[in-house]
């Protein structure tokens, strides 16, 4: 017989079974706080992607503005007569006519904030909100006739919208031309 045989007292066992348990329990909680670490990671990756997505659009917009010239760069941003021809001949400011106050309750309220947030939140707003498939085929039919892009005819809206907002909020509003 080629057997080994090892008696262990009842406390060693409890100890070592102890020792076991502590270095399994100390694994897991350092795993945890790995896999917290990387969802904390994924998270301000996301948020970085969206700011980036965003920013990148505003410059596309700024772009193209230059070719257009839909609205002016000195501030508060303004429409040009370009740029209130494109919003009148596209239909858009119909459409935001049209759909104020639906557009109204996806904004925050005017006295929680200043207009340079509302601003730049209106203009967020407006690089992503589903205009619906009728409308947004008719921009973009108009869009492709006229060599202008998507995102800056949705800035003249932007813009157009910002000054209803700040007017029912009686906030300061830019003079229009």
């Amino acid at each position: 017989m080629n057997e080994i045989s090892i008696q262990i007292d009842w406390v060693y066992a409890l100890g070592i079974l102890g020792t076991l348990l502590v270095i399994a329990w100390q694994a897991g909680s350092r795993f945890a706080r790995i896999e917290t670490s990387l969802k904390n990671l994924n998270e301000k990756t996301s948020d970085t992607k969206q700011e980036l997505g965003d920013r990148i659009s505003e410059l596309k917009s700024d772009i193209d503005n230059v070719r257009s010239n839909a609205y002016s760069s000195r501030s508060p941003i303004q429409l040009t007569e370009n740029g209130t021809k494109y919003l009148n001949d596209s239909g858009f400011k119909n459409y935001i006519d049209t759909h104020t106050e639906e557009l109204m309750e996806r904004c925050p309220e005017g006295e929680e904030t200043n207009p340079y947030e509302i601003q730049e939140f209106i203009f967020d707003m407006f690089n992503v909100y589903d205009f619906g498939t009728e409308m947004d085929d008719q921009l973009k039919t108009y869009a492709f006739n006229n060599g202008i892009s998507m995102e800056m005819l949705r800035r003249v809206g932007a813009i157009y919208f910002r000054n209803i907002y700040m007017k029912k909020h009686v906030m300061n509003v830019p003079p229009e031309l």
